[in-house]
């Protein structure tokens, strides 16, 4: 029993250190898309990062999610909940102290239809990438 709590105790370190790197390449994806390619196609921007951003989460995990301690499908579940909280607390931080945004400017990104933001893909793909990609390449073990 011991052993096993502490494979699930490595397993959440390990996805948290994973998240993390998808987190720096996300914020520099960001930073581009503001000083790059925003003032170059405008609002288009947002699209294009919205979906670079969901292919870095998926590549990410595809790639080093094989290297992290295997686990049960409740577990990776529950890694994707825990990112996806995670990214969220992160993307409410970093809008309302750097961008000075409020909650409601914030919530908006979450809509595709206003202004071409794929935030909610972003987060559909931080929330279910590490049970797809544990599913895919037959990571999980059972109970």
């Amino acid at each position: 029993m011991m052993k096993n709590n502490k494979n699930t105790s490595r397993f959440f370190y390990q996805g948290f250190l994973l998240w993390l790197l998808i987190l720096i390449v996300c914020f520099i994806l960001g930073a581009f898309d503001d000083l790059v390619l925003f003032p170059l196609v405008g609002n288009v921007a947002i699209t294009i990062t919205g979906l670079a951003m969901s292919t870095v989460v998926f590549i990410a995990t595809w790639t080093l999610l094989p290297k992290i301690t295997k686990t049960t499908t409740k577990n990776y579940c529950l890694l994707g909940v825990i990112w996806f909280i995670l990214t969220f607390l992160f993307e409410c931080m970093e809008a309302i102290v750097i961008e000075s945004n409020s909650f409601l400017e914030i919530i908006e990104a979450y809509n595709p239809f206003l202004i071409g933001n794929l935030w909610i893909f972003v987060m559909l793909s931080v929330l279910t990438a590490p049970w797809i990609i544990a599913k895919i390449r037959k990571l999980i073990i059972e109970n």
